[in-house]
Protein backbone atom coordinates (compact mmCIF):
# COMPACT_ATOMS: atom_id res chain seq x y z
CA UNK A 1 0.00 0.00 0.00
CA UNK A 2 1.33 3.44 -0.93
CA UNK A 3 1.89 5.96 1.88
CA UNK A 4 -1.04 8.13 0.76
CA UNK A 5 -3.33 5.10 0.72
CA UNK A 6 -2.19 4.08 4.18
CA UNK A 7 -2.75 7.58 5.54
CA UNK A 8 -6.24 7.70 4.03
CA UNK A 9 -7.06 4.24 5.45
CA UNK A 10 -5.93 5.33 8.92
CA UNK A 11 -7.92 8.56 8.65
CA UNK A 12 -11.04 6.57 7.72
CA UNK A 13 -10.46 4.09 10.56
CA UNK A 14 -10.04 6.87 13.13
CA UNK A 15 -13.09 8.78 11.83
CA UNK A 16 -15.24 5.64 12.02
CA UNK A 17 -13.89 4.81 15.48
CA UNK A 18 -14.77 8.32 16.67
CA UNK A 19 -18.34 7.82 15.47
CA UNK A 20 -18.86 4.74 17.65
CA UNK A 21 -21.21 5.17 20.61
CA UNK A 22 -18.42 4.01 22.97
CA UNK A 23 -16.44 7.18 22.22
CA UNK A 24 -16.70 9.19 25.44
CA UNK A 25 -15.74 12.39 23.58
CA UNK A 26 -18.68 12.24 21.16
CA UNK A 27 -18.95 11.77 17.42
CA UNK A 28 -17.75 15.31 16.63
CA UNK A 29 -14.36 14.61 18.24
CA UNK A 30 -12.79 13.76 14.89
CA UNK A 31 -13.72 17.06 13.24
CA UNK A 32 -13.41 19.26 16.31
CA UNK A 33 -10.17 17.86 17.71
CA UNK A 34 -8.31 15.36 15.53
CA UNK A 35 -8.49 17.45 12.35
CA UNK A 36 -7.59 20.62 14.26
CA UNK A 37 -4.51 18.88 15.70
CA UNK A 38 -3.60 17.74 12.19
CA UNK A 39 -3.95 21.24 10.76
CA UNK A 40 -1.83 22.86 13.48
CA UNK A 41 0.68 20.04 13.21
CA UNK A 42 1.05 20.62 9.47
CA UNK A 43 1.65 24.32 10.05
CA UNK A 44 4.38 23.46 12.55
CA UNK A 45 5.80 20.82 10.21
CA UNK A 46 6.30 23.46 7.55
CA UNK A 47 8.07 25.81 9.95
CA UNK A 48 10.20 23.05 11.48
CA UNK A 49 10.85 21.12 8.27
CA UNK A 50 9.20 18.02 9.71
CA UNK A 51 7.80 15.23 7.57
CA UNK A 52 4.14 16.14 6.95
CA UNK A 53 3.15 12.50 6.49
CA UNK A 54 4.52 11.57 9.92
CA UNK A 55 2.82 14.59 11.49
CA UNK A 56 -0.49 13.70 9.83
CA UNK A 57 -0.34 10.10 11.03
CA UNK A 58 0.58 11.21 14.56
CA UNK A 59 -2.36 13.61 14.61
CA UNK A 60 -4.80 10.92 13.50
CA UNK A 61 -3.54 8.38 16.02
CA UNK A 62 -2.61 10.45 19.08
CA UNK A 63 -5.91 9.98 20.97
CA UNK A 64 -7.07 6.69 19.46
CA UNK A 65 -6.62 4.67 22.66
CA UNK A 66 -8.74 7.15 24.62
CA UNK A 67 -11.42 7.14 21.93
CA UNK A 68 -11.54 3.34 21.91
CA UNK A 69 -11.54 2.87 25.69
CA UNK A 70 -11.53 6.07 27.73
CA UNK A 71 -12.06 4.21 31.01
CA UNK A 72 -8.89 2.16 30.51
CA UNK A 73 -6.65 5.17 29.83
CA UNK A 74 -8.32 7.84 32.00
CA UNK A 75 -6.50 6.63 35.12
CA UNK A 76 -3.11 7.01 33.48
CA UNK A 77 -3.17 10.81 33.90
CA UNK A 78 -4.11 11.54 37.48
CA UNK A 79 -6.60 14.36 38.22
CA UNK A 80 -4.08 16.80 39.85
CA UNK A 81 -2.04 16.75 36.64
CA UNK A 82 -5.11 17.35 34.48
CA UNK A 83 -6.11 20.30 36.68
CA UNK A 84 -2.65 21.87 36.44
CA UNK A 85 -2.68 21.52 32.67
CA UNK A 86 -6.05 23.25 32.52
CA UNK A 87 -4.81 26.09 34.76
CA UNK A 88 -1.71 26.57 32.59
CA UNK A 89 -3.82 26.52 29.43
CA UNK A 90 -5.98 29.27 30.88
CA UNK A 91 -2.95 31.38 31.79
CA UNK A 92 -3.05 30.60 35.51
CA UNK A 93 -0.43 28.90 37.65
Amino acid sequence: MQAAGLTEAIKTFVRETCQQPENAFGAAFFEQHILVVRDYGLKLAEVLSADPEVVTLAAYLHDLAAVQDFQAVSGIVQPPFRKSVRREANGRD
